[in-house]
């Protein structure tokens, strides 16, 4: 029987992840990636191909829970978007989807509210946040931080909206219609 280094066969598996993510297979990839790195902790190239792994799955598990939101699946999108919180709590735009889809969903709007704050302190888009979270205070009963969070929102336009003048005048006008 051949015997090779951890060196080696740390090598070797980083190179079958290679392999195995050409061919599609990202778990097979990501267990190869996780064996060499178990083998040589400090295999560097390993571990950037595992981060950059992950980066890849959560961006596409982003734009799944976005598509489930979209297609009024809200809690098929919460579940996703609670795996990806748990495994990174300072992901800003997790939590930004994570408390729409509660709030479209009707449930637990307590805890969409923790998710919005979450995004907020986690840098997300304060325009969207407030604008989300203005409504959801309006359907909660609470008009003054509604009206709060669409000052603040329109304080705020993204950037990708600065030229968009009917929503900030349908802003306005929702605004002055609840003094």
């Amino acid at each position: 029987m051949l015997s090779l280094s951890a060196g080696l066969k740390s090598w070797a598996h980083s190179r079958l992840a290679t392999i195995y993510r050409s061919w599609g297979d990202l778990e097979l990839s990501g267990q190869s990636l996780k064996a060499a790195l178990a083998l040589e902790p400090s295999n560097t190239k390993a571990k950037s191909m595992l981060t950059e792994m992950d980066r890849v799955l959560t961006m596409a598990d982003l734009e799944m829970a976005r598509d489930r939101i979209n297609c009024g699946n809200p809690d098929e999108a919460a579940g996703i978007l609670e795996t990806i919180v748990a495994l990174d709590p300072t992901h800003a735009e997790a939590h930004y989807l994570l408390a729409l889809a509660i709030q479209s969903s009707g449930s637990n709007r307590t805890k969409a509210l923790v998710h919005y704050r979450s995004a907020l302190d986690q840098g997300f888009s304060p325009f969207w946040i407030r604008y989300n979270r203005g409504q959801l205070y309006d359907a909660l009963g609470d008009k003054t931080r509604a009206l709060e969070d669409f000052e603040e929102a329109l304080g705020s336009p993204p950037t990708d909206m600065a030229s968009d003048h009917e929503m900030l005048e349908w802003l306005r006008e929702e605004i002055g219609n609840r003094h």
